[in-house]
């Protein structure tokens, strides 16, 4: 796969790192680096970050495909809020910026951070059901949001589902399933909805988050969560940005 070797070729260029974990580690402490020089200090001295970051990676040869699937990657997303949350006295998750990846080619290499001027909100569309046409935004600040039947779950009912996937419809457990967010990286995780939880692709794909190895989907715009009761009712939820 020479397209494959090239791009890693040309992002150890880049990153002036020797093997893969090399160039990766050094990825994170340069994006590490341009998020830590946006943060600013509230009125009380608190540090503060813009709500949402651009970190965007130019290569001047070689395929970004190999540079999207390693920015992309939920893993990699986790690994550099660890980092920033370990340089800030306060620590808070819900602190950090939404950041979104840019992978292009150009004359030169370089790795900036920017603030984003018009950060895109994620939205969920559901369809089908008791709830069918309403909208629900994820909030930016929110790292996990549950997904379930009605406001409420847990045996006292203290647990607040973040997004309302239906109101009555028996076959959606009310505590379904949770989103969880890692930058700009969405990843789906089904809980008491088990197999019943499907996520579905633009182009035909199924994926079954109870199946996987990790127990989670990651879902970008155009994905959809399926939830079922195996005898054809469905209550979907649309992710979309904008």
């Amino acid at each position: 796969m020479p397209g494959f070797r090239d791009g890693i070729d040309t992002l150890r260029r880049v990153l002036g790192g020797g093997d893969h974990e090399l160039h990766r580690d050094d990825l994170l402490r340069r994006s590490e680096e341009g998020v830590w020089r946006l943060r600013s200090f509230g009125a009380r001295g608190e540090e503060c970050f813009p709500p949402a970051v651009v970190v965007r990676v130019t290569l001047a040869s070689g395929s970004p495909d190999v540079a999207r699937g390693l920015v992309t990657d939920p893993a990699f997303a986790r690994d550099l809020e660890a980092r920033l949350l370990n340089r800030l006295v306060h620590p808070r998750p819900d602190g950090l910026p939404v950041v979104r990846w840019e992978v292009a080619t150009g004359p030169t290499d370089t790795v900036t951070v920017v603030e984003d001027p018009r950060p895109a909100a994620a939205h969920l569309f559901i369809r089908g059901g008791d709830r069918d046409g309403a909208c629900v935004v994820l909030a930016a600040g929110q790292r996990e949001f549950r997904v379930g039947r009605g406001p409420w779950h847990g045996r006292d009912r203290v647990l607040a589902n973040d997004v309302v996937a239906s109101e009555s419809d028996a076959f959606v457990s009310r505590a379904a399933a949770l989103l969880i967010r890692s930058g700009a990286v969405l990843e789906v995780e089904s809980r008491d909805q088990g197999e019943c939880l499907q996520v579905l692709r633009p182009d035909g794909a199924r994926i079954r988050p109870a199946r996987t190895a990790s127990g989670r989907v990651r879902i970008g715009p155009g994905d959809t969560l399926a939830f079922d009761d195996g005898e054809g009712h469905q209550v979907l939820l649309v992710l979309e940005e904008g």
